[in-house]
């Protein structure tokens, strides 16, 4: 969470305030709580620069007793959730983790135990992040359970706040608090909890919730009874400007861009719409251009149009026409325009100087993504370290800066197969788990609690090397999950490979390679081939992760190889059916190279 001037000013003035022209809700129990698991159904609210959340916080009279536990799903992101807790002297300590699901899609079941050892929390019933350490020692303070919808004026972390996309909802299934009763219990971690209560929200018990009437210094938006609904057995926090309040939907949908990217047009709207309409060919005009085919994504906020050929050197605008949205009753756009974004591809090999907004040698600056750059980070904050040499480089200065605390860095790219290099190096931390993120490129997991100062020490460049990584949407993604401390990285290089006749047989490379298992899919063996390029003895780790990128098994644990052919079997006699990944890290010299490889089990 990047708020600590917006958590001040909370402190300071935790009151009603009416400057804000927009209204979100806020519903928090009576009772006050300390341990337990805290749990929740619920569908976030997508789109930009909104949070739909679910959290413990103790009402503070000074910041030497802030104790906060937090579950919060940003709309800007699909597959995201941040969890965090908040200590005394107002110190954060959080984290970003993958969800292999759209949060805003449907109703998940999320949780968090709070502990006088640690604090856990899960996403449909799997652990997915957990803090210890000393800090857990000061969450001792009695809090209540809160869920709110609003917005932060702090758009590098949620994102710009467009209000074509109002109004904005959430749903909550139910609520269940399980007090802590470790040796007695019978849900939760080693069964240390008892159900004490459930609310399935069928109406508003009174005696248990109270609807919060504040707002703080660097929240957009108001909190009003008005917009805590119970509805159909579901209590909905919606976000609406001054004269819609409550659960209803007057605004049609509307355009909020439309992009080119050399093949198709991208259009995207501002909220989910109608496959129908949205998908009818006669609903779109283009002058100069013939629409041909339409389709609808599966998002229902974009669709993709088929178009005549497009001449780049002129402009275009984009018409859209009775466009219905979701609502109940639903919205009709009569019409709608947005000029069309012409992609300007980039020239490979890309490289990025992702700790700096200005360029070295022959690597771009960075920049921040949207919907009109071919490259950019999402969230994030960039240090600079010029007066620090560092080692194992003679390219210092593309070290010296870093961007710290980023959660997705994306490139747009011809659908093909890259080889991609993350630059790393260290300057706050100087000794092991002091600082532990994981990486995912495109849906895998590179690389799990990567540590900087572990692989190669302070102030010393290294790299991760993850090579034919199959890009299929137009776009390379890379995503960012700090463990302890944040995420840090100072450069990127794309390269593409080349096409090539595949004869069906995989062939020696001059390279690192991990190939594919065999038989695939498998039951219950399977052999992983995997083959050392020419040079010094490396330091090789084989390891497989289920879909949830939890570790599952190591087949090679920093083992010494010479170059050659190897292969090792895997047995996963024990595991269930499914999809499994296999991951090969190979360390020469302090630079890592990671390959990853999908297998499936078949019982």
């Amino acid at each position: 969470m990047k708020i600590k001037l917006l958590i001040m000013a909370v402190f300071i003035s935790f009151c009603p305030l009416t400057a804000q022209p927009w209204w979100g809700a806020e519903l928090r129990t009576i009772e006050n709580f300390t341990y337990g698991r805290f749990e929740v159904n619920y569908k976030s609210a997508p789109g930009s620069g909104v949070l739909s959340t679910f959290f413990t916080y103790h009402e503070i009279t000074s910041l030497s007793e802030w104790n906060e536990i937090d579950i919060e799903i940003l709309g800007r992101y699909s597959d995201d959730i941040q969890l965090t807790t908040i200590i005394p002297g107002q110190k954060f300590i959080n984290s970003h983790t993958r969800l292999d699901y759209d949060p805003s899609m449907d109703f998940h079941t999320y949780a968090f135990e709070w502990t006088p050892d640690y604090v856990a929390w899960f996403a449909d019933g799997q652990e997915i992040y957990r803090q210890t350490g000393d800090h857990i020692a000061t969450l001792v303070h009695g809090q209540k359970i809160m869920m709110n919808i609003w917005s932060s004026e702090w758009e590098p972390w949620v994102g710009p706040f467009r209000t074509e996309e109002l109004p904005f909802f959430a749903y909550y299934d139910w609520v269940r608090y399980y007090a802590y009763t470790p040796g007695q219990g019978s849900a939760g971690t080693d069964n240390n909890f008892t159900l004490s209560w459930q609310d399935d929200f069928e109406t508003w018990d009174q005696n248990r919730w109270a609807k919060a009437t504040h707002s703080w210094g660097g929240n957009r938006v108001t909190f009003t009874p008005d917009n805590c609904v119970f509805k159909d057995g579901k209590m909905i926090l919606c976000l609406t400007d001054n004269t819609n309040k409550g659960y209803v939907d007057k605004i049609s949908p509307s355009l909020l861009w439309a992009r080119y990217d050399g093949e198709k047009i991208t259009i995207n709207y501002s909220e989910r719409v109608d496959s129908v309409s949205a998908g009818e060919k006669a609903n779109y005009s283009i002058p100069g251009l013939t629409v041909q085919a339409v389709m609808v994504n599966p998002d229902q906020r974009s669709v993709e149009l088929t178009v005549s050929a497009v001449d780049t050197s002129l402009d275009f605008t984009v018409f859209a026409f009775r466009v219905k949205d979701l609502a109940n009753p639903q919205n009709n756009m009569a019409y709608d325009t947005t000029p069309l974004i012409i992609h300007k591809p980039l020239t490979f090999p890309v490289k990025i100087n992702v700790g700096s907004d200005l360029p070295y040698h022959d690597f771009l600056p960075d920049q921040y993504w949207s919907e009109t750059t071919e490259y950019g980070h999402i969230d994030g904050y960039q240090y600079k370290y010029y007066s620090t040499p560092v080692e194992n480089t003679e390219e210092d200065s593309l070290y010296q800066s870093q961007i710290d605390e980023v959660v997705r860095y994306y490139i747009r790219v011809p659908d093909g197969t890259y080889n991609v290099e993350l630059l790393f190096s260290e300057f706050e931390y100087d000794a092991e788990g002091e600082r532990e993120f994981t990486v995912w490129v495109e849906d895998s997991v590179l690389i799990k609690d990567f540590d900087i100062y572990a692989t190669v020490g302070l102030n010393t460049a290294t790299s991760l090397i993850c090579s034919h990584i199959v890009v299929s949407d137009g776009r390379l993604d890379l995503s960012f999950g700090n463990w302890v401390a944040h995420s840090a990285l100072s450069g990127l290089i794309i390269e593409q490979v080349a096409n090539r006749i595949d004869s069906g047989k995989d062939k020696l490379p001059a390279e690192v390679r991990l190939m594919q298992n065999y038989p695939n899919p498998f039951n219950p063996q399977t052999r992983i081939p995997f083959y050392i390029s020419p040079g010094p003895q490396a330091e090789v780790t084989l390891t497989v992760f289920d879909i949830s990128g939890r570790q599952i098994q190591t087949l090679i644990d920093r083992q010494s190889f010479a170059s050659g052919q190897y292969s090792v079997v895997f047995d996963a006699g024990h595991l269930a059916s499914g999809v499994y990944f296999y991951r090969l890290m190979v360390n020469r010299a302090g630079i890592t190279q990671t390959q990853l490889r999908k297998s499936i089990l078949i019982r």
